[in-house]
């Protein structure tokens, strides 16, 4: 339950990334509204994280490692590591599950296939086949040249790059269709790349799952990080207000006859005309 977005910007003929998430977090035993998922990677480097709190607390870590085993960050070498981050979270799960399953690895598991009945193995095949990474991650920051990058890491789909922006977790469509209806484009200055940005997530708040409060950030190539402060929120709330979704089902609309034609008298006269 959550909506995360990243969106690159231009700011002063200088690229910078806006990440924006909101803090609702839920669980068996309720829900809370100061869960914070924009999570530190390293300089440069951010991680903004949706999904089941196991996988995303065993998933950071892994893309920590990867990307600090890189000596450079080019545009040929983010993608794989991020790729092998979720693939070593796919095995950390496979091996656990075979180990508490027959007390083996995963490897140790299909070397003794003679030693288990044949539905046995087919079943704890299939099994793991459908064990998925149940998280959906956004990870951008900029290359050793400056260059902002947006990759998405979903447990399912894998990882891709992202041109302009993206977008996670539930409140996903919402958003997407938000920025969609904006044009929005990296191109855009950093004001109004920030409201745009802003006005998906509070879009996104139509999802039940995606929480009322709001997190911010810009960054920078330097690595400096700046937070909407609750000044900057009143007035992004404003230019909502402002230029937001209106209700409007409380109001009438005056029709007459000339806003719409009877289909089947045009048709008929369509007929007539042969």
């Amino acid at each position: 339950m959550t909506i995360c977005i990243a969106a690159i910007c231009n700011d002063n003929d200088e690229h910078a990334i806006i990440l924006c998430a909101d803090g609702k977090e839920g669980s068996f035993l309720g829900s809370r509204e100061n869960a914070f998922k924009i999570k530190h990677i390293q300089k440069n480097w951010l991680c903004l994280v949706a999904g089941q709190d196991n996988d995303i607390n065993a998933l950071v870590p892994l893309f920590r490692k990867e990307m600090r085993s890189l000596q450079t960050k080019e545009e040929t070498n983010v993608l794989p590591a991020i790729q092998a981050a979720l693939r070593a979270r796919k095995t950390q799960k496979i091996e656990s599950y075979t180990t508490l399953a027959w007390g083996m690895s995963y490897a140790d598991f299909r070397l003794s296939r003679n030693a288990f009945p044949e539905s046995d193995y087919e079943k704890c095949i299939r099994h793991i086949k459908s064990i998925g990474v149940e998280a959906d991650c956004i990870i951008c920051g900029f290359l050793d040249d400056g260059f902002p990058v947006i990759i998405h890491a979903h447990g399912d789909l894998g990882a891709n790059l992202k041109e302009g922006y993206c977008v996670s977790g539930t409140g996903s469509f919402l958003a997407q269709s938000s920025l969609t209806y904006r044009e929005y484009s990296e191109l855009m200055e950093l004001g109004t790349a920030a409201y745009c940005v802003y006005e998906s997530k509070k879009h996104a708040e139509r999802e039940p799952s995606v929480g009322n409060k709001t997190t911010l950030m810009v960054m920078r190539p330097d690595g400096k990080l700046y937070l909407l402060s609750e000044y900057g929120e009143s007035q992004f709330e404003i230019k909502f207000d402002q230029f937001g979704p209106k209700h409007f089902l409380n109001h009438s609309f005056e029709i007459d006859e000339k806003h719409f034609v009877d289909l089947f008298d045009v048709e008929k006269n369509a007929d007539g005309e042969h």
